[in-house]
């Protein structure tokens, strides 16, 4: 901020000396011819031009008009036109015209006006090509227009001729205060320059600590991202800990219990064989229908693993099929009733909905011993409410194990509801309810 203060600071005393400058000029040459015509020199000063200068009024008209075109210029794009190129560049070439005009009524004895040209390019117009066209048009002007160059083929007033009209002392006061003009006018140009490189070197090292910091972070990230990869792995072994804890209760349940039941009921069928064919035969077709059972538990297990159902079917299609397949094994009458359009939600919300509807009927069957289950299932203006009821036995002390901590867990995941309600010998009852979110 120091810096951008000291630049704009120079900029406004460069703009200041300079308007001095115009003024000494003007009065430089309105004195000029009013002593050329108290002293009646103004015919053999006439004579030694090839044109007529310009009324010494006018010069100062056409000065301070020019000054004062410039400052408005410069205040009008500072306000309202900064990021209008077009405009801006109109700005620069107007800027041009004005200090081009200015060194040409001074009879090309000053051209230090055109730096403010200069350090209006540096401060108001980015980076781009045609700064440096205008800016080899300023050095180039700034070179050919001098009153020496020119001097040599046209006959130009110099500034200098009218001061020698003059007394002594009067001269010895304007060139060592033009002089002092031009020395500041120059030192203040070269400060500008150099607060301006001093700006875009500090400019140039907070991009490198911006840099610095960006590879810090990155780095940082890469490590963040290794930690997340390994948590990550963690995650997954964790949960295959978890599915592997699940298969085994599973296979306690299903397979073991089966198995135990068909091991017990074939020792019974070796000891009876030989005495009790008849009652044999009885055992072996309840070893029989145990087996059956316990094929059907371990069938449904597995299904309960990934629901490839929703990969081939629609939500509403799986769900008809899951109750199809179910009451055919099972024999268990189950009611379904879906109001609503499910087609538009995402692939989180239909597994939700899934698995919850086939977690209510596995613990109807499993555990409730019903023989009817009623499944309501509505989308209400993206609202989705689902209640499964069973006639089962029911309880009085609901303990939420794996299957319903599993229901709550997937709803509450959806920002949802979720309520069991039972009594004895009055089922079971299960109820959820989520909004779903916007695609």
């Amino acid at each position: 901020m120091a810096i951008e203060k000291n630049i704009n600071i120079t900029k406004y005393m460069l703009y200041f000396i300079n308007i001095l400058s115009t003024f000494l000029s003007s009065y430089v040459i309105y004195k000029g011819n009013e002593l050329m015509a108290w002293k009646n020199l103004s015919r053999s000063f006439l004579e030694k031009l090839s044109y007529l200068p310009i009324e010494p009024k006018r010069f100062i008209s056409y000065n301070f008009l020019l000054i004062f075109i410039l400052l408005l210029s410069i205040y009008i794009r500072n306000k309202y036109f900064k990021k209008n190129r077009l405009l801006m560049t109109i700005f620069f070439i107007l800027d041009m015209i004005i200090c081009i005009t200015s060194v040409a009524l001074s009879g090309f004895s000053y051209k230090g006006i055109l730096f403010i040209a200069v350090i209006n390019l540096m401060v108001y117009w980015e980076s781009s090509t045609i700064i440096y066209y205008l800016f080899s048009v300023i050095l180039i002007s700034y070179i050919l227009l001098d009153y020496n160059i020119l001097s040599t083929n046209i006959k130009i007033i110099s500034l200098d001729t009218y001061i020698d009209f003059l007394d002594f002392d009067s001269r010895i006061y304007i060139y060592s205060f033009k002089s002092i003009l031009n020395s500041l006018n120059q030192v203040l140009f070269i400060a500008f320059i150099g607060f301006s490189l001093q700006k875009q070197v500090k400019e140039k090292q907070r991009i490198e600590k911006l840099y610095i910091k960006l590879i810090d972070t990155t780095r940082e990230l890469s490590v963040a991202n290794k930690k997340l990869e390994d948590f990550a792995k963690t995650s997954q072994e964790m949960a295959k800990i978890q599915e592997r804890n699940r298969l085994a209760r599973e296979i306690h349940d299903t397979i073991g219990h089966s198995l135990t039941g068909i091991v017990t009921g074939l020792d019974a069928c070796k000891t009876i064989i030989d005495i009790d064919l008849p009652s044999t035969k009885g055992q072996l077709f309840k070893i029989a229908d145990l087996a059956r059972k316990g094929l059907i538990d371990i069938r449904r297990s597995v299904k309960a693993l990934r629901p490839d159902s929703l990969e081939r079917f629609s939500l509403v299609s799986a769900i008809n099929k899951m109750v199809e397949d179910m009451s055919s094994t099972t024999n268990i009458k189950i009611k379904l009733n879906i109001q609503g359009i499910f087609e538009a939600l995402h692939a989180d919300e239909e597994e939700t909905i899934f698995r919850t509807v086939q977690e209510g009927i596995t613990n109807s069957i499993r555990h409730g011993n019903a023989s009817e289950i009623n499944i309501v299932l509505k989308n209400l203006n993206n609202f989705i409410y689902l209640e499964i009821a069973d006639n089962g036995i029911g309880t009085d002390s609901i303990k939420e194990d794996f299957g319903l901590l599993h229901i709550r867990e997937r709803i509450n995941m959806l920002a949802g509801k979720t309520r069991f309600e039972s009594s004895i010998n009055n089922g079971f009852k299960i109820f959820a309810e989520f909004n779903l979110r916007q695609k």
